[in-house]
């Protein structure tokens, strides 16, 4: 199968983890085009991605403010180039559908729906490319498209590829519009304008200037350019934010995670971490336990060396975990893949002992607002054996109430404290610590709720975990009941999935999403 194909069945299948479908409203019934004939196409593309909620109206008038107000994206089939002129659009009319997009609605044009208003400037530019002086076209034909800008939201990861369409020469591009997509024209000898993008106020502008007629638009390529145009125009309730030491995901206006990496502060983490409506579950060095990091790994003692506890003062442990290179990537779906390269060492002679190799996969929030971190981690013992251990259990000499600790864990805060801590084998609350489980789940009082699973491959699984309701903390422990020793030269894999909820988890929901992840893992 051909790399466009298959991308455009992977945004299929990804499309439907999304939590907000985008209103759009096709304004269509004029056109110098088959406009009855490529609507129902147009609409169909865009509710098969299972991303859009598609109207469709005929008479421009409707186009009110108010009935505009109630949709994410206008999307332009519609010209005055046919041979039964429709009537001229009133001011009102005109300044209704300028005003969505000044305001922050998405506008799209496919092929010739802005192939009108040659005294309307606004029109114009919110079309990214018009038919104006010596624009043409030659018959239809076969021919290339590429892309010119691979990391744009809209064509990343999109090959060139060949179709059979209607190609513009010398469309007039308006100051401000960004050129996506390109084809060679032979009658110009130049390579003419095909996808193009602006912002318009708060609004964002797509255009599309394939789609002559309903053949041309049954292309793989053609479909992903127009949901994903489609998509960025409708900005979406999500949008990733990067600096130079996190990357967020902001969800209606507030951050919904961030991931931070600081190379000083050595040990990855998330803060905050909330629901999708608005319930902030994390807390970020909290006074009785500052080195407590909201969602993160730490192992507690490595040879020995206390990598835990940090000293109050100077925010330092006696072994370092060393964050040495770092790769992000936002996907087209947004979600978001971290790669990082740690490497553990004492203070006190900073040779390294262990390194470890990390990926982290945040999904985008999926139809329900739950949204999922795949946390992936492999150890490496270097030139000497390495012993991982954790504050003993009180059976064990020097043992404490408190021990068998260390790994991935969670530190909630007080806000969400005295909901219910529930695990695979049917207990609940302050009977789920130290017990083994398949996975463990805490919903708060109010909302929402956290689901913690535990590979099947991982060490010690099912593991055991530590729970602690008074403070809110708890973890799948995987030393739990006694150290580990990782060989020279040999490996540790690691494996854990955490689903944040906007609502409750119960048991039936819990055991599908294990079943699930274990199925596709």
């Amino acid at each position: 199968m051909k790399r466009t194909g298959i991308l455009l069945i992977v945004l299929m299948a990804m499309s439907s983890l999304f939590a907000h479908k985008a209103k759009v409203l096709i304004l269509t019934g004029a056109n110098n085009h088959n406009w009855s004939a490529t609507t129902p196409v147009l609409k169909n593309i865009l509710e098969a991605s299972d991303r859009f909620d598609v109207d469709v109206v005929t008479e421009p008038e409707e186009l009110t403010k108010y009935r505009l107000s109630g949709y994410d994206v206008l999307l332009s089939n519609w010209n005055a180039f046919g041979k039964e002129k429709p009537a001229p659009w009133s001011k009102s009319l005109q300044d209704a559908y300028v005003e969505f997009v000044r305001n922050g609605g998405g506008h799209v044009v496919v092929h010739a729906g802005s192939s009108s208003f040659y005294d309307w400037d606004d029109y114009h530019t919110i079309s990214n490319a018009t038919w104006k002086g010596k624009t043409g076209h030659k018959e239809i034909h076969e021919f290339e498209v590429r892309m010119t800008d691979a990391e744009h939201p809209v064509t990343q990861g999109l090959d060139t590829f060949k179709t059979t369409d209607e190609l513009w020469f010398r469309p007039f591009v308006q100051p401000g519009a960004e050129v996506l997509a390109e084809s060679f024209s032979k009658t110009t000898g130049d390579w003419e304008p095909t996808a193009l993008v602006s912002e318009f106020g708060k609004g964002r502008c797509f255009t599309l200037l394939l789609g002559h007629d309903a053949n041309s638009m049954q292309s793989d390529v053609f479909k992903n350019l127009l949901i994903r145009g489609t998509e960025w125009a409708s900005g979406g309730k999500e949008e990733i934010q990067e600096t130079a030491d996190s990357i967020s995901m902001i969800w209606d206006g507030s951050p919904l995670w961030t991931f931070n990496h600081s190379a000083e502060e050595g040990k990855p983490y998330f803060h905050p971490l909330a629901t999708t409506k608005g319930t902030v579950f994390s807390d970020l060095r909290p006074d009785d336990h500052p080195w407590h990091r909201a969602l993160w790994f730490s192992w507690k003692f490595i040879n020995g060396v206390n990598y835990w506890e940090e000293n109050r003062e100077t925010g330092k442990s006696e072994g370092q975990t060393m964050l040495l290179d770092i790769d992000r990537t936002v996907l087209p779906d947004k979600a978001v893949q971290v790669k990082m390269e740690l490497a553990y060492a004492p203070a006190a002679t900073g040779e390294r002992v262990l390194e470890e190799s990390r990926t982290v996969l945040i999904s985008p929030p999926d139809a329900s607002g739950a949204y999922r971190i795949d946390w992936s981690s492999e150890f490496r013992a270097l030139d000497h054996d390495v012993i991982l251990d954790r504050t003993p259990l009180p059976e064990e000499p020097d043992g404490k109430t408190w021990g068998g600790y260390a790994g991935y864990s969670m530190r909630m805060n007080s806000g969400v404290f005295g909901g219910t801590y529930l695990n695979s084998e049917g207990l609940a609350g302050a009977d789920t610590n130290h017990q083994p489980a398949r996975w463990a789940s805490y919903t708060a009082p109010n909302d929402g709720s956290i689901l913690f699973l535990d590979h099947p491959e991982n060490l010690n699984h099912p593991a055991k975990w530590y729970v602690a309701p008074g403070m809110g903390y708890f973890s799948p422990a995987v030393i739990h009941d006694a150290r580990h020793t990782i060989k020279a030269g040999e490996t540790l894999e690691l494996h854990y999935r955490l689903i944040i909820n906007p609502g409750a988890v119960d048991t039936a929901y819990a055991e599908a999403e294990w079943s699930e992840w274990i199925k596709t893992d």
